[in-house]
């Protein structure tokens, strides 16, 4: 009796194996019958989806965006993008060469190549977002469809001869000028080129406003400003000195300063902006 039940007992054991190793089979499968069904999927391989692009005055000033697709193809794969409509960008900022919008063939991987305008890009940004919305033998991802390229104009301004010119004030906190204030910044050879004068003509406060100046010493790597002045600001009452720290904008010459007027005050905003 022991002899038979042990038979039985091996017999159902190899069944159950086969069994196991069957169902192990189909299981590992299900990807490959999941591909054949659904095709290739399409979709934006980087992890935040979202990139800059810093357009300067040169040529080719441009990104490329790589997408990525499950499975590989013996032909080239041609893809259809959108601009999303929430976007701040408009069309004559940018162009997205068409001939870029393709997986090569024997390929995971492709680029959607965007070039940004220089003459029309802003300062201040704005944002493309593209959407991948069709693909040649596969289909758009449910998930990484949508990238967002952030476009900036980049400025290099290495000279300070540029800076010359009548400005007009936005803010101060000092008082000096009221809104809209016109004060004349002029270049002086002599200085040489990362120098200029912000000349006090027109601050009706002072009684020296004819000689005195400040003195803007610029850093062009950094965008930064340290200021400085020519003689003491003379207010009648007293005499102070002009210190003070800043940052400039290389595209359109506007000043954010710092200004130190001696003991009196300190870290006083200025805010220039070129007419």
């Amino acid at each position: 009796m022991m002899d038979i039940n042990l038979n039985s007992m091996k017999k159902i054991f190899l069944l159950l194996t086969v069994v196991s190793v069957f169902l192990s089979s189909c299981s590992q499968a299900e990807p490959e019958i999941y591909k054949e069904k659904y095709g290739s999927l399409l979709y934006y391989t980087a992890k935040d989806k979202i990139a800059n692009l810093f357009v300067e005055d040169k040529p080719n000033q441009q990104v490329l965006i790589q997408v990525g697709v499950t499975t590989k193809s013996s032909v080239d794969r041609f893809f259809n993008v959108m601009i999303d409509p929430s976007s701040t960008a408009t069309s004559n900022q940018y162009v997205i060469d068409g001939a870029s919008l393709k997986i090569p063939a024997n390929s995971y991987l492709g680029y959607i190549k965007v070039t940004g305008d220089f003459n029309n890009v802003l300062t201040t940004g704005s944002s493309l977002v593209i959407k991948l919305v069709s693909m040649d033998g596969g289909v758009i991802a449910g998930f990484d469809n949508i990238f967002t390229l952030n476009l900036f104009k980049k400025c290099t301004i290495t000279d300070a001869s540029l800076f010359d010119g009548t400005y007009k004030v936005t803010a101060d906190q000092w008082e000096d000028y009221a809104v809209d204030a016109e004060v004349p910044v002029v270049y002086d050879p002599a200085f040489g080129t990362n120098k200029f004068k912000i000349l006090a003509t027109n601050n009706a406060y002072l009684k020296n406003a004819a000689t005195a100046y400040m003195i803007a010493t610029v850093d062009f790597s950094k965008g930064t400003v340290a200021i400085s002045a020519n003689e003491l600001f003379d207010y009648g009452t007293s005499k102070v000195t002009i210190s003070g720290t800043g940052t400039i904008n290389t595209c359109t010459g506007s000043m954010n300063l710092k200004v130190n007027y001696g003991s009196s005050a300190s870290n006083q905003t200025l805010n220039l902006v070129k007419k």
